[in-house]
């Protein structure tokens, strides 16, 4: 074994896909830049130095929040909606059993409320 080898990826095997296996590898749960790299979740962004570039960056930034913000209202009104729809679907499916039921039996449909 070659010193050091075993930091430089000495030992991995490398995948059809080109993909290196190994206890220090990188796995297919690597292959896009997670929320760190990405820059979410961390504080606030150094500055480059250039006034002009850091108020872009800046400005750019809080508009993808203000959509960011925008799409997870969406999101919630649509799944808002959803349940609503199912709800009244539920309702729709279970009166009808119910006034199957009755015709069966003979009794009076109940109603809820």
């Amino acid at each position: 074994m070659k010193p050091f080898s075993h930091r430089c990826g000495g030992g991995r095997e490398q995948t059809a896909e080109g993909e290196t296996s190994g206890r220090h590898g990188w796995g297919r749960h690597h292959r896009g830049w997670g929320r760190h790299e990405r820059g979410e979740g961390r504080g606030p962004v150094e500055s480059t130095g250039n006034t002009v570039l850091d108020a872009r960056r800046r400005e750019v930034l809080e508009k993808i929040e203000a959509e960011r913000t925008k799409l997870r209202e969406e999101a919630k009104a649509f799944a808002d909606f959803a349940a609503r729809e199912r709800r009244e679907a539920d309702q729709a499916l279970f009166d009808r059993f119910m006034a199957e039921r009755a015709k069966g039996s003979g009794e009076a449909p109940a109603t809820e409320a």
